[in-house]
């Protein structure tokens, strides 16, 4: 019976013994995983850009469309794609990891909400290429080919 009670005794004392060493837990793993138990990045969900790519083409069809009906004259039309370069350069920026998240596409359709106002805005200034606009052109400078 006393060599039951010793035996017990040493068991409980070493799990007295060894229970702050496991309570602090091993520290080469927590220097591997990070302090956020995070294991890798969120999911990105990446969009697919035909929309923007549908919206740009519109965009500068319209502005050519302007050009030739003379509704838009020389420096209107040098804003504009100045404004539409803005945008595809800023959208090939974004594209560049390989992913355009919703952000990215929600930044770009706004930037392009704001350039089709102006492009309505400026094609409806009453400014004319008064070239075109001439009654008495009998040769019709506008609507000539080569000429946009």
């Amino acid at each position: 019976m006393l060599k039951n009670t010793i035996i017990a005794s040493v068991i409980g004392l070493g799990f007295i013994v060894s229970a702050p060493a496991m309570a602090h837990g091993n520290h080469d793993f927590e220097s591997i995983q990070p302090a956020n138990h995070y294991h890798h990045q969120p999911a990105r969900h990446c969009l697919s850009g035909h929309r923007i790519d549908k919206r740009q083409v519109k965009q500068r069809n319209r502005i050519r469309d302007g050009v030739q009906s003379g509704r838009l004259v020389h420096w209107e039309k040098k804003q504009l794609n100045k404004q539409q370069r803005r945008i595809r350069r800023k959208e090939n920026r974004m594209r560049s990891d390989g992913c355009l998240t919703r952000y990215e596409f929600n930044k770009l359709m706004n930037l392009l909400d704001q350039a089709s106002h102006r492009i309505r805005e400026l094609k409806s200034n009453h400014i004319r290429n008064h070239n075109c606009y001439n009654r008495h052109d009998r040769h019709d400078r506008c609507n000539r080919p080569g000429r946009h």
